[in-house]
This record gives C-alpha cells, structure tokens and sequence, in this order.
C-alpha cells in the first residue's frame, strides 16, 4: 500500500501541470522540500528526534461556508511514530471532532479518519484559514531513505452549508517521505518557519477558545 501511494503522489505531480488550479487546500506543516530526484517532497531527520506536523484547512475562493470535511492520515509506523495528536481551541471552539476510524494496515502503515461538523451558531467562510491539529511524531530507527511515502493527508470529502459537495474544489492531498540526514547535521533549520506560525489565521472572529483535546488519530 505504501507503494502504492508513492505512485499516487508521483502521477499526481507528473499531472499537475494540467490540472486545475485550486486555491482551497487541506494541507500540513512542515511540507519538506525536494532532496533527490523523485517528486515527493522529503524532511531531513535523525533517529530519535521530535517534531510537530500543523494541519490546516484553507477555504479560499470557494463561494459559500464549509459546513463539514472528513480527512485521512496515512502514517508508516516503521519511521515515525506517534507521540502526541492535540486538537487546537480555535477549531474546537468552531467545529464537533468525531473519530470515525484508526486501522493499522500490514505491513506498517496506520490509517485515520476524522471527521469535523461545524457546531451549531458557527460558521466558516469562505477565504479562511485555520490550524486545525497539531501533531507530533518521534523518528523511530526503522528511518531510511526508500522514496516511498511515509506521512499523507487525504481530503475525502467536502460539504458546504447547502449540503453540496465541494470537495472537487480543493487540493486534496499531500505527502511527504522522511529522509536520515547525517548525524550532527541540523535538521529541522526550516521547521522553524511551521513552528513560528502554529498560531490559525483566521479571517473571522472566534469565540474564547476552549480546552485543548488530544487524540491519537493524525
């Protein structure tokens, strides 16, 4: 399965420069950057090391607000493993979170998929941007350089307040592998960036945030 969302990943970039172009976006930070030959976006990290992955939600250029999405995350357990998973309070103070499943899938994959309702009274519209978790993972010694994809986000579906599904309007996908880097090497220099805006932007007034929530689903 991990191969097969290599190929995935490698045939959409391939495609890209056809497709449309969408401003919405379910995304992560950081996103790596290009350090071999292959498509895919890679992060430089050492064994044992900590980091934190942000998951946003952009509802730019869509033309009415997002009543609810359902995501997936698709992990491989051999080179990061999960620490901690929190749910931000400016996304709880908007949206209901509700697990819908978290499969391990041979030989190392973990599969999970949330969904998130907008509660009721709240709204967010269109043109918005939020942090919706936070993730941290430890790079365990199963780390190597196999080109394959080793930490995904899947939009899979979209609904907007008139129920209509708008998933077609978004980049639906990212991915990234997970590279060693030799020892001593400073690894995580552009982690600093996502680490630094961890903070949604939000155009929109919230509510007072509510308690963090943890979850071990991201």
């Amino acid at each position: 399965m991990k191969t097969l969302l290599t190929q995935l990943s490698i045939a959409t970039a391939l495609l890209g420069i056809v497709a449309p172009a969408y401003s919405a976006s379910i995304s992560f930070r950081p996103a790596g950057q290009q350090l071999d030959s292959d498509p895919m976006n890679d992060l430089g990290v050492s064994v044992g090391q900590q980091f934190t992955f942000f998951l946003s939600i952009d509802t730019t250029g869509l033309s009415s607000n997002l009543k609810s999405f359902t995501y997936r995350i698709t992990r491989d357990n051999t080179e990061i493993l999960l620490e901690v998973a929190t749910i931000t309070p400016e996304a709880d103070a908007l949206f209901t979170r509700n697990a819908i499943s978290d499969i391990p899938t041979p030989p190392s994959l973990t599969v999970g998929t949330v969904l998130y309702e907008i509660k009721p009274g709240e709204t967010f519209a269109p043109d918005s941007q939020l942090d919706f978790a936070t993730a941290t993972y430890v790079v365990q010694p199963g780390l190597v350089n196999d080109g394959l994809a080793d930490y995904q986000i899947e939009l899979i579906e979209a609904i907007d307040e008139q129920d209509n599904n708008i998933t077609s309007q978004f980049v639906t996908s990212q991915t990234l592998d997970l590279q060693p880097v030799p020892e001593g090497s400073s690894t995580l220099g552009f982690l600093a960036l996502g680490t630094l805006s961890a903070a949604s932007t939000l155009k929109r007034k919230l509510k007072p945030s509510q308690k963090d929530k943890t979850t071990v689903l991201n």
